[in-house]
């Protein structure tokens, strides 16, 4: 039987169910959609003794504001965005209990973009093929296949005897720097690409813009040389045609 977990007093900028995505639908048009953080989810579901792929609030940059509305076991991963109940601070990345009548709520951003809210049991949300997931701009899956909106009550998907007081070693933690280097996997148009403009590439520093989703991030950064095969003249998130006679 479920019972409710929270009330939403206020939405935050963007917080949405999410688990581990809609997987074998891209053909039709649905892309995966799921958690941005898989490892702060995956913990966070571990800590309360969840399976990892069970759905989360992913609460983006500002959080929203809580109301517990039956005693539960919680935790929060991911992104430091100063987690509190009834205006004290609490641990990130440790399991704990928070009791009806309790707010949960947070201020301000201190490291990392995307923070992710596990209960034990999780949440009572509809499975639409094969996911929890909200796909925004589909309307599909999640709360109503939207952002949640203040007046909106979150279910727990049953009584469950959660896990307080695990924690994720402190060595363990990942930090979220606003500068990284990040692996790539070379594609199958790799010969497409001089080799300077592969090498530019591999050793410039890139820019994740605001034009970005769930299907892909748009970058801006060094521009580079002309395709070997297409043409293209590319810079960070734009190309323009040129012939071969062109000046460059």
């Amino acid at each position: 039987m479920s019972n409710d977990i929270f009330k939403v007093k206020k939405s935050g900028l963007l917080t949405t169910i999410q688990d581990r995505g809609r997987v074998g639908y891209q053909q039709y048009g649905i892309v995966v959609a799921g958690a941005m953080d898989t490892f702060s989810m995956n913990i966070s579901n571990f800590l309360v003794g969840n399976k990892g792929d069970e759905a989360v609030l992913e609460v983006t940059v500002m959080g929203p504001k809580l109301e517990v509305l039956g005693d539960a076991v919680i935790a929060i991963c991911g992104g430091n965005l100063s987690p509190m109940v009834n205006g004290e601070k609490v641990s990130m990345w440790k399991s704990f209990e928070v009791n009806a009548g309790d707010k949960l709520e947070f201020g301000q951003p201190v490291e990392g973009a995307r923070a992710y809210i596990s209960v034990a049991g999780g949440f009572d949300i509809p499975v639409v093929m094969g996911s929890k997931s909200t796909y925004l701009k589909a309307g599909l899956g999640g709360f109503e296949g939207r952002a949640l909106e203040k007046g909106d009550v979150l279910k727990g998907a049953g009584k469950v005897d959660g896990k307080s007081g695990r924690a994720l070693h402190y060595d363990e933690i990942p930090s979220y720097e606003k500068e990284m280097e990040i692996r790539v996997v070379m594609g199958p148009h790799l010969h497409a690409f001089t080799d300077e403009a592969v090498e530019t590439f591999l050793s410039s520093t890139y820019e994740v813009t605001p034009k970005s989703d769930r299907m892909g991030f748009r970058v801006t950064g060094p521009q580079l040389r002309a395709c070997n095969v297409c043409g293209h003249y590319l810079r960070g998130n734009s190309a323009r045609r040129y012939s071969s006679t062109s000046k460059r």
